[in-house]
């Protein structure tokens, strides 16, 4: 399978290295803070989608989900107090995450809609040109 057939049947993908791929990562907690903002990312994307498509089918975002549970699994992001990754304690962390990344959306909505638009224009975008179409419209904290 090509990469291109991997996602035909998606509205588009984004890739990213692991959270031992970013500088400044060098402890664990450094790498479990990284993985919860890509997990926070990973469910923005169905969110987002569906702000562009809101009859997307949820299928779109299967890998997401997935992404986001080996994530969690991996570096374990929940607090120290839930018990078992798997568990209904994870599941309603991770439930967590995802309403916030929902939130983000909301509250990123114009950027989002900007870039989908470039998006559909172009097809496929670096960082830099990513930056370039929403960093004017992010408000700073």
């Amino acid at each position: 399978m090509s990469l291109g057939d991997q996602f035909s049947d998606s509205n588009g993908h984004i890739t990213h290295p692991s959270p031992l791929g970013y500088q400044g990562c060098d402890s664990k907690r450094e790498r479990r803070i990284v993985a919860r903002q890509l997990i926070l990312m990973a469910y923005a994307g169905m969110a987002a989608e569906r702000l562009v498509d809101p009859d997307a089918p949820d299928c779109h975002g299967a890998s997401d989900e997935r992404n986001a549970f080996q994530l969690s699994r991996t570096y374990r992001v929940q607090p120290r107090h839930l018990s078992f990754v798997g568990d209904a304690q994870h599941w309603e962390f991770l439930g967590r995450l995802q309403n916030k990344a929902r939130g983000l959306v909301l509250r990123l909505r114009a950027p989002i809609a900007r870039l989908a638009d470039e998006l559909l224009s172009r097809t496929t975008l670096t960082w830099l040109e990513v930056e370039a179409v929403v960093g004017p419209l992010i408000p700073m904290r």
